[in-house]
Parts: C-alpha cells; sequence; structure tokens
C-alpha cells in the first residue's frame, strides 16, 4: 500500500498567519510540529517512509523536504500549477503503481485519536479487497456545521461502511440541523481509499479532459508535467469522480476529526480566549485572540470576534464571517501573481 498527502493547499482563510508564500501546512497549531508533520507521523505508524508520497507545489518542495527528512526526495513531487485535488490525486496514484491500494489524506487535517482512525481503515482495506470501488471517509458529524460538505448514506455495504447515495453541498444552518436529525448524513472528509487503477480508470470516464493527458505521464519529469498541467482543468476529486462514479462506498468514521479549515475551527477545538496574561477582555464574550507578537492585546465591549495579530498584518473578523478571510487574501493577492499558478484557468468546484 501508498499513503498519498495532498500539500497543494494554499491556506487562504488562515491569513495573516498562513500565506502564500507559508501555507497551513508549515504552521505549528498544536504543538512543535507543523501540521504536515503531524499528518506524515501519524502514518508513520502503518506506512514506512518509502510508502509516503507528498504532492506539493513546486515552490514548496525544499520546505517540504526539510520537514520531512525521512522521506526520499523522489517521494515529494511538485506539481509546476496548483490544479486542485483531481489531478494531484492521478498524479499519485500513477506514482503508487496500478496494483497499489492508496490512502489518500490531506496534509494539514487533525485527527486527536489515531487508534481511532486505522479502525476505520482496516474496515475500509477489508470492503476494498472485498468490493473494489473508491472509499471516502464519511464522519459521524457532532453538530450542525455549516462549513463542511455532507455525504447521504445509502444501503450498508459491510460493517461500518455504506454505498453512498449522494453528496449534498455545504449546507444552511437549518439544512444541517434536518442532516443530523435524519442520521444518514456523515461530513465529507476529503480523505479517500481505493486502487490506483481504479481511481486512473474512473477518472478517465468521469473527467477525460483530465484522466487523458494524465495517462502515461511521467510525474517526475519535471518539463512533462509542466507541458501536461498548463493546460490542465482545476477541478476537486470530488467533482471530477466521486460525484459522477458508480462505484463509491463510504466509511464511517467516528474518530474525531476536523480540516482546520479557518479560524473558527480553531474556536471549536480550543475554546474561546480568556484575560489572561497579554489578553485583556472587557465586557465581551466568545472572543478569540491568537498572537504571536509580544505584546498587550485589548478587547473591550465586543462579541463573537476573532482576533489575529502577526508580523505579516491583523486581522479581525465575526466569528460568523471566518470563511470569508479568503476574500481578503485574494484581494490583497490580487496585483501579485503567486508562483506555482500558471496561465489563468477556469475554476472547477
Amino acid at each position: 500500500m501508498k499513503a498519498i498527502v495532498l500539500a497543494g493547499g494554499s491556506g487562504e482563510r488562515f491569513w495573516p498567519l498562513s500565506t502564500m508564500d507559508h501555507p497551513k501546512q508549515f504552521l505549528k497549531l498544536f504543538g512543535d510540529r507543523t501540521l504536515i508533520e503531524n499528518t506524515c507521523h501519524r502514518l508513520f505508524a502503518r506506512f514506512s517512509p518509502e510508502d509516503v508520497l507528498v504532492i506539493t507545489s513546486s515552490d514548496q518542495v525544499d520546505r517540504t523536504r526539510e520537514l520531512l527528512p525521512s522521506l526520499p526526495h523522489r517521494n515529494i513531487i511538485g506539481e509546476p500549477f496548483r490544479r486542485n485535488t483531481a489531478p494531484a490525486c492521478a498524479l499519485g496514484a500513477i506514482l503508487s503503481g496500478e496494483d497499489e491500494l492508496d490512502l489518500v489524506v490531506p496534509a494539514d487535517h487533525r485527527i486527536p485519536d489515531a487508534k481511532q482512525f486505522w479502525d476505520a481503515f482496516d474496515r475500509g482495506v477489508r470492503a476494498l479487497r472485498e468490493r473494489d470501488g473508491l472509499y471516502t471517509f464519511g464522519i459521524h458529524p457532532t453538530r450542525p456545521e455549516t462549513g463542511y460538505g455532507y455525504i447521504e448514506a445509502g444501503k450498508p455495504s459491510g460493517t461500518g461502511v455504506f454505498e453512498v447515495r449522494r453528496f449534498r453541498e455545504k449546507p444552511d444552518i437549518a439544512t444541517a440541523r434536518e442532516f443530523i436529525d435524519d442520521g444518514g448524513y456523515y461530513w465529507n472528509s476529503g480523505m479517500f481509499l481505493w486502487r490506483s487503477s481504479t481511481l486512473l480508470e474512473e477518472l478517465g470516464s468521469c473527467s477525460p479532459d483530465i484522466g487523458g493527458p494524465l495517462q502515461g505521464l511521467d510525474p517526475r519529469d519535471a518539463d512533462e508535467l509542466k507541458n501536461v498541467y498548463s493546460d490542465l482543468p482545476a477541478r476537486s476529486i470530488d467533482y471530477a469522480v466521486m460525484e459522477r462514479s458508480s462505484k463509491v462506498f463510504m466509511i464511517e468514521g467516528g474518530f474525531g476529526w476536523s480540516d482546520v479549515g479557518n479560524w473558527a475551527s480553531m474556536i471549536e477545538l480550543e475554546g474561546y480566549s480568556e484575560s489572561t496574561g497579554d489578553i485583556i477582555l472587557e465586557g465581551c464574550s466568545r472572543i478569540y485572540v491568537h498572537s504571536n507578537i509580544k505584546k498587550p492585546v485589548g478587547v473591550v465591549g465586543l462579541n463573537g470576534v476573532i482576533i489575529i495579530d502577526t508580523d505579516i498584518g491583523l486581522l479581525v473578523c465575526s466569528e460568523e464571517q471566518a470563511q470569508m478571510v479568503r476574500e481578503v487574501t485574494r484581494s490583497m493577492n490580487r496585483d501579485r501573481k503567486p508562483t506555482g499558478m500558471g496561465k489563468p484557468i477556469q475554476q472547477d468546484p
């Protein structure tokens, strides 16, 4: 088996701590290790470093190699342009080899209980060997969450495994509550398990404009990769394959999980700030403050506010609008052409 780590994100919703030059997977949000180090440390419980592949952007290859010295250099592949997760998953499958089973995980998620994760993984492997297909991990929801997509489970296909009836986009709060009450909906984690040959076959069938050009590609040939990638559409693996294939199943995940998608996620994981040390709160409620600058932060008479202070910039936003930080980041970067983006490409979901 191979483990494929998707590390091409830009972490736009974590500005100003995360930037294009220092994306979210390089942040130390939980202890002394970065998010990508935490992810690979968890994988090393079951996979040797030789069997872990990282797909990242070309401008982040050197930093990734520094953080993960136990991985062979050839196992860290740099995409010349950002094209979302479908091409990245395909590169991993090509490198893995057609007879391999692949576990695909993002570099920047948080899973506190590794044992429960591996229990779900083992169930998925057994199911995959009995019935070939594309398996996604669905997380049992603990609250009506509007920041995640959902998976509607269909008929059981083994212990803790279900056929997928359909994928649902991020809902409004009323719909999210309906999903919780129904009991048959799960958070879409963005983690997958499949045989590499099956993924490539389904990608060629469901999204031939991606699967076709990648056929026969050597991902380690930088010039060939750049030529092919320059014309690929940017498309998520969910939209490219999972929502279109008839071979999709869901592994029920009962483990704690967060995609650490924005600053509101940190409130869910750490709780609100309290008056202590250099943080002074007066007449406030539901305030989250993060500062890596040694200076006092005072907040007076505010409710439901996130304040992030770094040497890069200052962010002040409402908790409910934490998703909109991405728009601030894009506005500030509009006149700056980031590396690894290439010519303008129509963005699919």
